[in-house]
């Protein structure tokens, strides 16, 4: 049986490095026929608002249905809530990790001063991440 402990900063920062690889890709697919059919960069405000549809889509579609991103999954961190984990806590804490990380990462690193060791994502989505340690063999 694996023991649940709040997730460390170093496994989120390396769970969101493997997701911003997948969220790069996404957007490789989505700009590389655009820009080749333009033939000049496309930076216009409707593909902007579809690549901020992408990211939700990915983190909100795999922590609403799986409660863990794919990167999530390599570092056995899962996404734990007292209720039901909606598509709104889903925008909550896509909302919170944006502000968390625009200020330089204050947000995360809040979860060395909370007293339950929760991020502004986790704080915002009424959410917690934890680390699923698998067992000694």
């Amino acid at each position: 049986m694996s023991s649940l402990v709040v997730a460390a900063l170093r496994f989120r920062v390396a769970a969101m490095f493997y997701d911003s690889l997948f969220v790069f890709t996404i957007w490789v697919i989505t700009l590389l026929p655009l820009v080749l059919l333009h033939r000049q960069p496309v930076h216009d405000t409707a593909v902007q608002f579809v690549l901020c549809i992408e990211v939700y889509a990915y983190f909100a579609g795999f922590w609403v249905l799986q409660r863990q991103t794919i990167g999530m999954r390599a570092w056995h961190l899962e996404l734990v809530s007292e209720s039901e984990f909606t598509w709104l806590d889903a925008l909550k804490r896509l909302l919170g990790a944006i502000a968390a990380l625009a200020t330089v990462g204050l947000g995360y690193f809040w979860m060395w001063i909370d007293k339950e060791q929760r991020t502004w994502p986790d704080a915002f989505s009424g959410s917690q991440l934890i680390r699923s340690v698998p067992p000694c063999r």
